[in-house]
């Protein structure tokens, strides 16, 4: 595994999905994953070390952030399988890739509540600042009035 993934923010909070989903495979005893660098990567698939090569785009956590925008960007995670392995790295890659979608996606609903709940609370603050306004012209109009 590859982690190019820089940080990025979203609603206040620092949005770190590479670091998150290295976490959450180096916890994971299903496979054996290596945390190396890209020149170490491509050296073990070519020799056979390593039945694929994940990479976690610099980008990754960025992309997430537009998740609220009206075009948001998909979110891209390569991976290279060995060719000496064929089927047997195939089959792991394929499970692979799956456990990280529903990890990934799992992060990102959470990400997703967490600033729509920010939203909600901000403009339930916005509101009230509003009703206290509403208000206080409202007594200002009966004074001016009785004045």
């Amino acid at each position: 595994v590859i982690n190019q993934d820089k940080p990025a923010k979203m609603a206040d909070e620092s949005l770190t999905i590479g670091d998150y989903m290295v976490d959450k495979m180096s916890k994971n005893k299903e496979l054996d994953y290596h945390f190396v660098s890209s020149k170490s990567a491509q050296k073990g698939l070519k020799k056979g070390d390593y039945y694929m090569v994940i990479t976690l785009p610099e980008d990754l956590s960025q992309r997430a952030t537009t998740l609220l925008n009206p075009e948001p960007q998909k979110l891209t995670i390569r991976y290279q399988t060995s060719k000496g392995h064929g089927m047997v790295a195939a089959k792991m890659g394929e499970t692979a890739m799956t456990k990280l979608k529903e990890s990934v996606s799992q992060n990102i609903t959470k990400i997703y509540t967490s600033a729509v709940f920010s939203s909600m609370t901000e403009l339930q603050s916005g509101l009230k600042e509003a009703s206290t306004g509403s208000q206080a012209l409202a007594s200002g109009a009966k004074t001016a009035q009785a004045g």
